[in-house]
């Protein structure tokens, strides 16, 4: 019994610095899908302190809280960084064709935002994901408040296209006149 027991937190450590849920390795398979669960003896959980299978039992134990993180907490922290393929087509400063525009400058990971009158930066955006959609990429971002928007690129203009309310470049959220070319305003 005590070799099981060993066993088992050798498991519970390595799920932790894998940060894994615990539920996988604790359960080894019995009860599964009877709506009940096994303690530490094999039998019935009704108060053993060994359970890890079920989020939903009162008794159930975690080690410093690290086996409850789940996966997409995990995922949603994980930054994005845009291959280098899609940085040397995208990357490097764009301007608005307006005069009354900015300057960005698109890096692997963020897209900062300068002021022509000033020369600096003004704010950054985080890049989020990018995807190929009918042979356009749409460059998905958050702003500094969390907002998201997305840019447009089309391959054959060689243009960047603002759209604001989502990652989806859907005309009605179109900014208008924002359309950017590759440089710096002169």
């Amino acid at each position: 019994m005590r070799k099981h027991i060993k066993t088992l937190t050798v498991l519970c450590a390595l799920a932790l610095t894998l940060a894994v849920p615990m539920t996988a390795y604790a359960h080894h398979g019995y009860g599964a899908g009877y709506g009940h669960h096994y303690g530490r003896n094999g039998h019935d959980c009704p108060g053993d302190s060994y359970c890890l299978y079920n989020d939903s039992c009162p008794n159930r134990t975690t080690i410093s809280g690290a086996a409850d993180t789940s996966t997409a907490q995990l995922l949603a922290k994980k930054k994005y960084k845009l291959s280098k393929k899609l940085y040397k087509r995208l990357g490097g400063w764009w301007t608005d064709v307006s005069s009354g525009g900015y300057d960005r400058k698109i890096t692997r990971k963020k897209v900062k935002i300068y002021s022509r009158t000033t020369g600096k930066c003004i704010g950054t955006m985080k890049i989020c994901g990018c995807k190929k959609v009918k042979g356009r990429y749409i460059l998905k971002l958050k702003n500094s408040s969390g907002a998201k928007l997305c840019y447009q690129y089309d391959k054959k203009a060689d243009v960047l296209e603002n759209y604001y309310n989502g990652w989806k470049a859907d005309p009605n959220y179109y900014s208008g006149s924002s359309s950017m070319f590759r440089g710096k305003w002169k």
